[in-house]
């Protein structure tokens, strides 16, 4: 159980810690706010569809939103690498708007306020798809996923 829980909880802390001190060079803890906040969003979102889709429980969902937040965050990795080399960064483009509306956050003068409640509102809706599931398969202990 231990290495089960540690192991995603690591790695969504490690990744946290690092985005962090990257967007804190670049000054921009507001971004980092609203990548981890709706994409965190997002990816349990889809934990929550692909559970209920396939009527299982998803394995490591801190892992989902981890990925939820990568995805959203991936143009500004593109702005930030060419910077790490010594070389001008990327613009941020339009096309960029792909990945959960990176650009358009910007000009959404709610982003910031809706954030707590879009998180909170996804983190529900897969808690209660998660529990609807796992209280249908709580009788096979043959389940991988539901093994502690």
């Amino acid at each position: 159980m231990a290495r089960r829980v540690i192991i995603p909880a690591s790695a969504w802390a490690l990744a946290l810690a690092i985005s962090f001190l990257l967007y804190e060079r670049e000054h921009a803890l507001v971004h980092f706010a609203w990548h981890v906040g709706y994409g965190s969003a997002f990816g349990l979102l889809l934990a929550a569809l692909v559970c209920w889709w396939r009527q299982r429980p998803v394995a490591f969902p801190s892992l989902w939103a981890l990925g939820g937040y990568a995805f959203m965050a991936i143009p500004d990795l593109l702005w930030l690498a060419p910077t790490l080399a010594g070389r001008p960064p990327w613009p941020h483009a339009p096309w960029m708007d792909l990945f959960l509306g990176h650009v358009s956050l910007d000009a959404w003068p709610w982003a910031s306020h809706a954030l707590l409640p879009v998180l909170l509102a996804t983190v529900a809706i897969w808690w209660v798809s998660h529990r609807q599931v796992a209280g249908r398969h709580a009788a096979d202990p043959s389940d991988p996923q539901l093994q502690s």
